[in-house]
């Protein structure tokens, strides 16, 4: 059943020739531009979520919790 669906599956990479002037132009610019949104648009949610939780670390001992620093960031 595995193999039947990676079969089927258009989204598989089977043929990457980056080299190959014309597979770049026809195919693999196309695949490395959707790879790059796709990566940019996690890393920059990554980010954001990152920097969520370091802003609520830091004031955690405002809002009534009483955390020492080496506790808070560690």
């Amino acid at each position: 059943m595995a193999l039947q669906n990676e079969k089927n599956n258009r989204y598989l990479l089977r043929d990457w020739k980056p080299e190959n002037p014309t597979f770049w132009e026809n195919k693999g610019k196309h695949i490395a531009r959707r790879n790059l949104w796709i990566s940019v648009s996690c890393l920059l949610l990554a980010f954001c979520v990152w920097m969520l939780f370091s802003a609520v670390t830091v004031n955690l001992n405002k809002i009534g919790f009483n955390f020492t620093t080496d506790q808070l960031f560690l």
